[in-house]
């Protein structure tokens, strides 16, 4: 597993134009401990279960999210954005039981379509380093 985090590292995701992350997410945290400014999404958040996080639209969709034009608030995203990677989500996940991921998904904590995205994205550094 470490090699292959020493290649995901070596290869950084480009992203931006899928946008999967940013639709029906359960919820994307503020984080003051990892530098997040409250006051930047000041009127766009709301908290959850002790839990400050940015408002989705009405169909899931972070409340910053344009599908034409993707984040609205690029620069000043909160940390959670700026490091998110969809493969490691994907290796996380594959790491865990069906059972866990079945349940993980019923509980809206696992975006299959992020999953898909997190493979194919895997597969495509995996293949350009043979």
């Amino acid at each position: 597993m470490d090699q292959l985090e020493a290649l995901i590292s070596s290869n950084p995701i480009e992203c931006g134009a899928c946008q999967k992350c940013c639709q029906n997410n359960p919820g994307i945290q503020i984080l003051p401990e990892f530098g997040d400014d409250p006051d930047l999404y000041a009127g766009n958040t709301e908290e959850i279960e002790g839990h400050l996080v940015l408002k989705r639209q009405s169909n899931g969709d972070c409340v910053y999210l344009d599908s034409a034009t993707g984040c609205t608030n690029y620069e000043n995203r909160p940390s959670i954005c700026r490091s998110f990677d969809c493969r490691r989500g994907y290796m996380h996940w594959m790491g865990r039981s069906r059972k866990d991921r079945l349940a993980a998904k019923k509980a809206g904590q696992l975006n299959p379509r992020v999953q898909r995205e997190g493979e194919k994205q895997l597969k495509q550094v995996l293949n350009a380093g043979q």
